[in-house]
């Protein structure tokens, strides 16, 4: 994972998951083996490697948005 060298303004320290693409080291580090799991977007349920989970990438939103399946499954039936 990539993790910011400093915290944002409400103190908390950014990191997203890292796929090789160049960063600057100046303002993250890679932490090797640091991501272990993703959040769905609407209940926080925590998903980890290996498992399924519907994602979108909106044109309209620089992150990819991802719902545990118990949460598609509620919107989308």
């Amino acid at each position: 994972m990539l993790l910011a060298l400093e915290s944002n303004e409400a103190g908390y320290y950014v990191s997203g998951i890292y796929h090789g693409e160049p960063f600057a080291p100046t303002r993250y580090r890679l932490v090797r083996g640091g991501w272990d799991h993703e959040h769905c977007y609407l209940c926080w349920a925590k998903v980890f490697p290996g498992e399924e989970w519907w994602v979108a990438h909106p044109a309209n939103c620089e992150d990819e948005i991802g719902l545990c399946l118990d949460c598609y499954a509620r919107l989308f039936g």
